[in-house]
C-alpha cells in the first residue's frame, strides 16, 4: 500500500501541472519566494485543508522492528523488479498524458525523484477555498542537501520540457518559480531546513509559505502532530475529487476519511474511519449465513449486509429491472482444486431471480455445441458446458437457513466436511458488523491467478504474461503473506470504521488487481486486462 500511495502522490501532486503550455516566465511575487531571517512572510490563508498524507518512507519503515515481515516481501528481487518497472512507466506519464513526444532524458531525470518518494519521509497537503480556482498544494520531502540539489535541477529540467518555460531563480537561491497561463499556473520549488518543498497553486501559494514557517518553528512541515504511523491520511473525499478530478461526479453524501497504517512485526495493521455528512441508509438485519451450502475446508469467507438501499440507488441496478435489491451477500473459497469459489444471497423469490438470470445468460451465451450455458438437468438453474476444469453454475436452492441464489465454479454436493466454525461464528458475533472477510491470503493468490487468467481467456481479453514482473512477484510473495482479517462496522448512524490485519496490507483479490493495474501498458491508467491486446492462454 505504501508504495502505491507514494507513487500516486508524486504523479498527481509533484507533477500535477494540468494544462501545461508555453507561457511567460514571470517570477511569482508571493511570500513563498523568500526566506528572510529564517522566517517566511506569513499571510492569512482562507483556504480549508482538504487532504493530508504523511509517509514515513521505506528507509525508516525498514528500521522499525515491527516491519520485519513486510520488508521480507518488499526486499524480494521480484519486488525490486516490479517497483523499477512502475517507476520507469511513471517517469514517462507527464508527456504521455499531454500527448507530447517522449522525452527520454527528462524521464530519466524524474526516476531518482520517484525513487526518493518511496525511500524518504514525505508530507503532502492540499487546500481549497469555497470557490473553484483557489486550490493550493505542497509536497515536502526530507532530503540530504545533495539530493535536494538533484531535485532542484532535475525537476526544473523536466518541467521545462513539458511547458517550454525556463523556471526563474528565486532571490533566496534555494529554488525556482515557474509561471504559466494554464490552471494551476504557478509551480515553485524551495528548501527549508532538511526539507525540499514543491508547491502548486494559482497566482500565489500561501500554503507553501506556511510550510516554510512550520519547518522553521518545528523542524517539520506537519500541520498537526504526527504519530508513529507508517502512513497517515485524512481528507474530504468530495472536495478532493472536485479539486483533482474535475470531470468526475461525486455523491453529496461523500465522506471525510481518516487512515492509519502501522505494523506489529508479523502483520500490517490498517485502521480507518469514514464520516458521512448524512445518516447512512444501512439497515442491519440479522445475519442469515448459508452454513449448509459451505462444504469443505475454507480458504476465504466474506459476508456483507445492509446493502439493499445502497443497491436500490444505483442507476445500474434500476436500469436493468433487477427487482428488489438484495440485503446480504456471502462469498467463500475452498481449499483443494485451484479454483473453487462461490457466492450466495438469501432471497425468498430465489427461483424467480434465477429464472431472470438464466434468461439473460442464455441470451448472450454461444449457440454452438462446444461451449455455453445450458439449463441444468440436475437443479433449477443453468450450468456451463465445454470448459475444462471449471463448470460455472447459477441455481436456486433451499437449505436449513432458507432459500438462496447460489453461483460458483464447481458444484459441491454430498456430505463434505462443514466449514471451520470459528470463521463462521466470527460473522455472527459482530453486532454492528457490515462487512467481514477472513482469508488465507497466500493460497488465495494462486486461486485468483488461475481464475483471472481463465476468465481473460474465455472473454478474449489480454492475459497477464507468465514472465511479467507482476505475475512473477505474486508467485514469489504468495508463500510469505500469511492471512488477512478485515472488518467494517457501523460505529454511528453516519460513520463506518475499517480495520484490517494482514501480511502486506492487501487481500489476494486486491493483490491480483494491483498487479493487473501495475502491468497496464498505460499505467497508471486502466488494467492490463483491458488495455493490452488479447493474447493466448499461457
Amino acid at each position: 500500500m505504501q508504495k502505491l500511495v507514494c507513487i500516486a502522490a508524486i504523479a498527481v501532486a509533484c507533477l500535477g501541472i494540468s494544462g501545461c503550455s508555453k507561457s511567460d516566465s514571470r517570477v511569482n511575487s508571493s511570500a513563498s519566494q523568500t526566506v528572510s531571517n529564517g522566517m517566511a512572510e506569513m499571510l492569512p490563508r482562507s483556504n480549508e485543508t482538504i487532504l493530508r498524507i504523511h509517509w514515513l518512507g521505506k528507509r525508516r519503515v525498514a528500521a522499525d522492528t515491527n516491519s520485519h515481515d513486510l520488508m521480507a516481501v518488499w526486499n524480494l528481487p521480484e519486488s525490486d523488479h516490479l517497483e523499477t518497472q512502475a517507476i520507469d512507466k511513471l517517469a514517462h506519464v507527464p508527456w504521455s498524458i499531454r500527448h507530447l513526444p517522449a522525452r527520454t532524458s527528462a524521464a530519466q531525470a524524474l526516476k531518482p525523484l520517484l525513487k526518493d518518494i518511496l525511500e524518504e519521509e514525505s508530507y503532502f497537503e492540499a487546500s481549497a477555498g469555497a470557490q473553484s480556482g483557489t486550490e493550493e498544494s505542497v509536497l515536502a520531502i526530507r532530503l540530504s542537501p545533495e539530493r535536494a540539489s538533484l531535485w532542484k535541477t532535475n525537476l526544473a529540467f523536466a518541467l521545462e520540457t513539458l511547458t517550454g518555460i525556463h523556471p526563474a531563480a528565486l532571490n533566496s537561491a534555494n529554488g525556482w518559480s515557474l509561471k504559466k497561463h494554464d490552471f494551476p499556473n504557478l509551480i515553485e520549488f524551495t528548501r527549508a531546513g532538511d526539507w525540499a518543498l514543491i508547491g502548486v497553486g494559482q497566482d500565489k501559494n500561501q500554503l507553501l509559505a506556511e510550510f516554510v514557517q512550520r519547518i522553521v518553528s518545528n523542524k517539520n512541515p506537519y500541520a498537526v502532530s504526527a504519530t508513529n504511523g507508517w502512513l497517515q491520511a485524512e481528507g474530504d473525499f468530495s472536495r478532493v475529487v472536485r479539486s483533482f478530478f474535475r470531470n468526475w461526479t461525486v455523491s453529496t453524501n461523500a465522506p471525510r476519511f481518516h487512515l492509519l497504517v502501522n505494523g506489529n512485526g508479523e502483520f500490517v495493521q490498517i485502521h480507518g474511519d469514514l464520516d458521512f455528512p448524512e445518516k447512512l441508509a444501512l439497515e442491519l438485519k440479522p445475519w442469515n449465513i448459508p452454513t449448509n451450502l459451505i462444504r469443505g475446508e475454507l480458504s476465504t469467507i466474506t459476508a456483507v449486509r445492509g446493502i439493499t438501499k445502497w443497491l436500490d440507488r444505483l442507476p445500474q441496478w434500476r436500469s436493468r429491472n433487477l427487482g428488489t435489491a438484495l440485503d446480504q451477500l456471502y462469498f467463500w473459497g475452498l481449499s483443494g482444486l485451484p479454483a473453487q469459489i462461490y457466492v450466495a444471497t438469501p432471497a425468498a423469490d430465489a427461483s424467480n431471480r434465477v429464472d431472470e438470470i438464466a434468461t439473460r445468460l442464455l441470451a448472450i451465451s454461444p449457440t454452438n455445441e462446444l461451449a455455453g450455458f445450458q439449463r441444468s438437468p440436475w437443479f433449477h438453474g443453468v450450468t456451463w458446458k465445454g470448459l475444462p476444469y471449471l463448470y460455472p453454475f447459477v441455481r436456486s436452492i433451499e437449505v436449513a437457513e432458507g432459500h438462496f441464489v447460489e453461483a460458483g465454479t464447481v458444484v459441491v454436493e454430498g456430505n463434505n466436511a462443514l466449514p471451520q466454525s470459528e470463521l463462521i461464528e466470527g460473522i455472527a458475533r459482530g453486532t454492528n458488523l457490515v462487512y467481514y472477510d477472513r482469508e488465507f491470503t497466500g493460497g488465495q493468490i494462486g486461486q485468483w491467478i488461475f481464475i483471472g487468467q481463465f476468465v481473460r481467456f474465455v472473454s478474449h481479453l489480454a492475459q497477464l504474461p507468465n514472465d511479467s514482473a507482476g505475475l512473477l512477484w505474486l508467485k514469489a510473495a504468495a508463500p510469505m503473506v500469511g492471512s488477512s482479517a478485515t472488518d467494517i462496522t457501523l460505529t454511528s448512524p453516519s460513520q463506518l470504521s475499517f480495520s484490517r490485519t494482514s501480511g502486506i496490507g492487501f487481500t489476494a483479490l486486491e493483490l491480483n488487481l494491483l498487479v493487473d493495474w501495475l502491468e497496464s501498458p498505460d499505467f497508471p491508467i486502466g488494467l492490463h486486462t483491458f488495455r493490452a491486446p488479447p493474447g493466448t492462454l499461457p
